[in-house]
C-alpha cells in the first residue's frame, strides 16, 4: 500500500518539512533547491543534503515489508552510512548503502549482506540514479531486493536472509538520507514508500518516479467568495508563494469556499499514484481560524484535514493516493480536470 511520497517541490523551505515528516535531520546547511531538480525547476524541485545524516524520515505501524524508490544525485562519496534505512525504536533492521567506492550493498544494522561490483550498480556523480529498495524482515526467512533506473536487468535479491538487526519481524520507521560525510552536496528527489499490504496493489516496486508540480492557472468553479489582493484573478495571486503579502486570497467567512484549475500534466504516465495539494497560509486576527484544503473532482468538492494557520505563514499539505469519487487510482485524465482551493471551516 502506498504510505508516502515526496518531491520537495511543494514546500517553501527546508525547514517546512517538519509538518510533512516525523524526522527532519539538518546539520545547518540543508536546502529546498529546484537548481538541483531532476527536471525542470518550473515543475521540479530537491532537497539537498549537505551534511551526515541530514534527511526525511516518518514513523509508521509496524510492517513486516517496506518498499522505499529515491532518486538521488552524489557529488562526492565518502564513508558508507545508510541510505535508505528500516528501523525499530531500538534501531537498524536493515538498510541500503553506498561503498566509499561508490557501490551499492545491503546491510543489517552494520553487517553486510551484499556489495555490488558490476557497474550497473556503481553510482555515478552528478547525475540522477533511481533507485528502488524493498525488504521484508525476518530473523531466518527475510528477504530484500534491488533496482536501479526501473530496470529489471539490474535487479538483484536475496531470500531465506536474517534481514532483521533488531530481532524481530517489522519496522516501524523508514529513512532517506545522506549516506556520506564527503564535503559536496548530496541531492535527493521523487521518493516514494509502500508497505506490504495489498490492499490498493501498490505493495512492490512501483517502477521509477516523478512528482510534478501543477500550478494554478485558472478559477474554478467555486469563485468569488474570497478577497483577492494584489491580482486580478484568485489563482494570480496564489501562484506564487514566495511573494508573501504582495499577492494573496483571504475570507473570515465560515463556508467560504475558492476552487483554482490547474496545469495540465505535461507528460503521459503509465500510472497516477497520488496527488498532493499544499497552501501556504496565515490567519489575520485574534480569533480561531481553520480551513480545509479542497480537491474537486467528477463535480464534487472533497475536503481534506483540517488546518489551523497561526498569525505567522507555514505550509499546509494533504495527500490523495487514490480519487476520493470513485476509490480508484488517478488517471491522467482526471489529473487534468481536477480543481484544487480551500475552504474557511471555523
Amino acid at each position: 500500500m502506498l504510505r508516502k511520497f515526496e518531491g520537495f517541490n511543494l514546500a517553501p523551505s527546508y525547514s517546512d518539512l517538519q509538518g510533512w515528516w516525523t524526522y527532519v535531520t539538518n546539520g545547518g546547511s540543508a536546502a529546498i533547491n529546484p537548481n538541483k531538480a531532476r527536471r525542470s525547476p518550473s515543475i521540479s524541485s530537491a532537497a539537498v543534503l549537505v551534511d551526515p545524516g541530514d534527511g526525511v524520515g516518518q514513523l509508521f505501524d509496524s510492517q513486516a515489508t517496506w518498499i522505499v524508490g529515491v532518486a538521488i544525485k552524489p557529488e562526492s562519496f565518502g564513508d558508507s552510512a545508510p541510505l535508505i534505512k528500516f528501523n525499530t525504536a531500538a534501531g537498524e533492521q536493515i538498510s541500503l548503502r553506498i561503498s566509499p567506492t561508490q557501490y551499492l550493498y545491503v546491510s543489517r544494522n552494520g553487517t553486510t549482506l551484499w556489495l555490488g561490483s558490476l557497474a550497473m550498480h556503481k553510482i555515478p556523480l552528478n547525475v540522477y540514479t533511481y533507485l528502488e529498495f524493498k525488504a521484508t524482515i525476518n530473523t531466518s526467512s527475510g528477504s530484500w531486493s534491488l533496482r536501479v533506473n526501473g530496470l529489471d536487468s539490474t535487479l538483484v535479491s536475496q531470500t531465506g536472509a536474517n534481514t532483521a538487526g533488531q530481532g524481530g519481524t517489522t519496522a516501524d520507521r523508514v529513512y532517506v538520507q545522506r549516506p556520506t560525510t564527503a564535503s559536496a552536496d548530496f541531492s535527493i528527489t521523487d521518493i516514494y514508500i509502500c508497505d506490504g499490504q495489498a490492499s490498493d496493489g501498490r505493495n512492490t516496486m512501483l517502477g521509477v518516479m516523478r512528482m510534478d508540480l501543477l500550478s494554478a492557472t485558472s478559477d474554478g468553479a467555486q469563485d468569488g467568495q474570497f478577497s483577492v489582493t494584489g491580482d486580478a484573478n484568485a489563482w494570480g495571486a496564489v501562484d506564487d508563494w514566495s511573494d508573501s503579502d504582495t499577492s494573496y486570497i483571504a475570507s473570515n467567512v465560515v463556508g467560504d469556499k475558492q476552487t483554482l484549475g490547474v496545469a495540465n500534466l505535461i507528460h503521459l504516465p503509465s500510472a497516477v499514484h497520488g496527488i498532493a495539494i499544499a497552501s501556504y497560509a496565515k490567519k489575520s486576527d485574534g480569533g480561531t481560524r481553520e480551513f480545509k484544503h479542497l480537491l474537486r473532482t467528477a463535480s464534487s468538492n472533497y475536503q481534506g484535514a483540517l488546518h489551523a494557520p497561526t498569525i505567522s505563514y507555514a505550509a499546509y499539505r494533504d495527500d490523495w493516493h487514490l480519487n476520493p469519487s470513485n476509490s480508484s487510482q488517478f488517471s491522467a485524465l482526471d489529473i487534468n480536470n481536477i480543481e484544487i482551493g480551500a475552504e474557511i471551516v471555523t
